[in-house]
């Protein structure tokens, strides 16, 4: 299982450090990936799953704004801190 992004990262990405982003759109790599393959049909009529680029794209932006417009500083779940 995956470690969870620390709070004080996704602070600071919402804060604007893109290195902070960056490190939580890679987190999230697989996961966007995954819900972004949508079934194509070759030339032969096989067919296989392919990453639609502006599914993924719109997931990423999505992502993003979650965490520009949601994550709030002062509602950290009980026991959590913006301390490592």
């Amino acid at each position: 299982m995956r470690k969870r992004i620390p709070y004080r990262t996704i602070g600071a990405a919402k804060d604007g450090d893109g290195e902070a982003m960056s490190a939580i759109l890679r987190h999230y790599d697989d996961y966007i990936n995954y819900y972004s393959r949508r079934e194509v049909v070759g030339k032969n009529g096989t067919q296989r799953l392919d990453v639609n680029e502006d599914v993924r794209q719109q997931v990423t932006t999505k992502l993003i704004i979650a965490i520009v417009r949601n994550f709030d500083h002062a509602k950290l779940p009980y026991g959590e801190t913006l301390e490592d």
